[in-house]
């Protein structure tokens, strides 16, 4: 025989056919709706979080700034063109950055801090190629202010500026994140240190007694850079969600 007759499911069997259904197929109407640009919820948002974090990696905590940001990302011309950007400078000069963060044991989600800053090109401090992050203008793809960069070791002059020398700025940038992390035990206060500096967190720990940055964010004692580096993360975890 080509066919033999299938055996009669149990009612068990169905039941569970139709629970997998039900699970599965609002996940794959959700991933076409995605490809095709529709808002990512906060749910969805939390499952692409918790799916893709791997131990000792940056952590992301999904809050509405952050899908809000993910969104801008995902939805709007500007916010697509400047990620596809981001995400294929970064093809180029991945290993290089990641090397230097691995050797001094720091997470790869860091990565997402140059995608926002700079799209991960090595800009000078006169360019007007565009940057999602508040604040001063630096150079690089890190985006160093002059004073900071001085502080960990570049030099900023007008005959050689560090800050356009990729090995020499990442190893910066790591001693910054290593320094910000240490000082604040806290990666989503540490990033915010990395844009507002450490006088302004500071000021705003102590005034509010609040260290969840998701509230200072809501409230605006903190600017929404955090959020931005954290939607970030999830792209990068994500591309496709640019397809």
């Amino acid at each position: 025989m080509l066919f033999e007759p299938r055996p009669r499911r149990s009612g068990r069997a169905l039941g569970l056919v139709f629970s997998l259904t039900l699970v599965l197929a609002p996940l794959a109407l959700w991933a076409q709706g995605a490809v095709r640009g529709r808002a990512v919820s906060l749910t969805e948002a939390r499952a692409l979080a918790t799916a893709g974090q791997q131990e000792g990696d940056l952590p992301v905590v999904v809050d509405a700034a952050v899908v809000e940001q993910l969104n801008r990302f995902v939805n709007t011309p500007k916010g697509r063109d400047f990620m596809r950007k981001a995400l294929a400078n970064l093809a180029v000069h991945r290993e290089a950055l990641t090397g230097t963060l691995r050797s001094k044991s720091l997470p790869e989600g860091l990565l997402a801090v140059a995608m926002v800053e700079s799209a991960v090109s090595n800009l000078p401090e006169t360019s007007r190629v565009p940057s999602l992050a508040p604040g001063q203008r630096g150079a690089g793809v890190w985006m160093f202010i002059p004073e900071t960069a001085r502080r960990y070791g570049l030099k900023v002059e007008a005959a050689k500026d560090e800050r356009l020398d990729m090995a020499r700025e990442t190893e910066a940038a790591a001693a910054l994140f290593q320094a910000l992390h240490a000082r604040y035990g806290d990666w989503r206060l540490a990033l915010a240190a990395y844009n507002q500096g450490e006088g302004v967190v500071d000021r705003v720990l102590a005034e509010t007694g609040v260290r969840d940055v998701s509230e200072l964010t809501r409230t605006g004692k903190l600017n929404g850079y955090t959020s931005t580096v954290q939607a970030a993360v999830l792209l990068l975890r994500n591309p496709h969600l640019l397809d």
